[in-house]
């Protein structure tokens, strides 16, 4: 059985890229990380440990985005099942074919986002920003929806 992480402390990433590319992370707690991009090359610091973020084709099911910064992020094909993204900063975060099912989006910035071919059926979209977010595809939420 693989343990549950419960922190970023305790999950092992490629510090330069933050690749959780195909990785199990149910249930782990991502209250308040800082997920953006680095503008250059300079060397990470301790509160930049999760810096270019790319959770494509892994299991985030029940986990805790409160307040993350996770804009540009790669969720693509991700189980997102359950997920807590409150007022979380997912600004032209890529979800392409994520299943978001049952999700709460509430006040969660979305604005560029891409959620073509994702399932948000059951989603909390309350407050969401989704102004021009690409939906194309998406299921459970319609294109004139604005949360």
């Amino acid at each position: 059985m693989t343990p549950k992480p419960t922190s970023t402390e305790t999950t092992t990433t490629d510090n330069q890229s933050n690749n959780f590319s195909g990785q199990y992370l149910p249930g782990i707690d991502l209250t308040g990380a800082d997920l953006r991009p680095r503008p250059d090359d300079s060397e990470l610091t301790t509160g930049d440990a999760l810096l270019r973020a790319d959770f494509s084709n892994a299991t985030l099911t029940d986990a805790v985005f409160v307040r993350a910064n996770a804009s540009r992020a790669l969720f693509i094909n991700a189980d997102c099942r359950g997920v807590d993204f409150t007022r979380a900063d997912l600004t032209q975060a890529n979800f392409s074919g994520a299943d978001l099912r049952k999700a709460n989006l509430t006040g969660a910035n979305l604005a560029g986002a891409i959620l073509s071919d994702a399932d948000l059926t059951e989603a909390k979209v309350n407050r969401t920003n989704l102004t021009y977010a690409n939906r194309r595809g998406a299921v459970g939420i319609s294109d004139n929806e604005e949360g």
